[in-house]
């Protein structure tokens, strides 16, 4: 996955299947099957702010994307 709780904070987030930016706030180990999760911030559009619990596969370093769509 190439992502690191403990140290990166700039992350995106899937949302809706786009990746956006945000922030990694917390990140925990599930006990059960021992992946993590981790407690991002992100802005989706203007007025929808979130902050939630998310998935060790929907949350990626932010440099793992390209900086703009390529065709």
């Amino acid at each position: 996955m190439g992502l690191d709780p403990e140290r990166d904070s700039a992350v995106e987030v899937l949302h809706e299947g786009r990746w956006l930016p945000g922030t990694l706030l917390h990140a925990y180990r599930r006990r059960e099957d021992g992946r993590w999760r981790g407690i991002v911030r992100y802005t989706a559009d203007v007025g929808e702010q979130y902050e939630q619990s998310r998935d060790q596969d929907e949350i990626r370093p932010a440099s793992a994307a390209p900086p703009w769509p390529l065709t």
